[in-house]
């Protein structure tokens, strides 16, 4: 519920948000001290601009900042992880162009039948969602 409360709150950031996304379309990924591609200069991102980002991601709980994909476009806003990236969670708000596949009441509770991977979202409103990505 807390994630759900600080979204409502804050929509407008999030918002925000997506639009400079859109603006600097060539970035993959911002965490707090990497980024993808590694040198984002190179795609026309100043030092300045990814501050602006790494300002917003603490003022919106997301510490671990953002991941896009295109095509269809689904941007995730990460609140938490644990674990490497073959193994492990995370937790956040999803910002999706099209309905994902699995959708639950209760992200909480909810877990694979076959306990293997799975990415799981709860619908917020409009395109937003949030969402549990684990990996086995």
């Amino acid at each position: 519920m807390e994630l759900i409360n600080r979204f409502n709150r804050q929509k407008d950031d999030f918002e925000r948000l997506v639009v400079m996304l859109r603006a600097d379309s060539g970035i993959q990924r911002i965490d707090e001290d990497w980024t993808a591609p590694s040198d984002p200069s190179r795609i026309g991102i100043s030092k300045e601009r990814l501050a602006t980002y790494r300002q917003l991601f603490k003022k919106l709980g997301i510490p671990r900042g953002i991941e896009v994909v295109h095509q269809p476009e689904c941007i995730t806003f990460i609140a938490s992880s644990i674990g490497l990236s073959i193994s492990g969670s995370a937790k956040g708000y999803a910002y999706l162009e099209e309905p994902p596949q699995l959708v639950v009441d209760n992200l909480d509770t909810y877990w694979s039948a076959n306990g293997q991977s799975f990415t799981a979202f709860k619908h917020i409103k409009g395109d937003w969602y949030l969402f549990f990505d684990y990996e086995d």
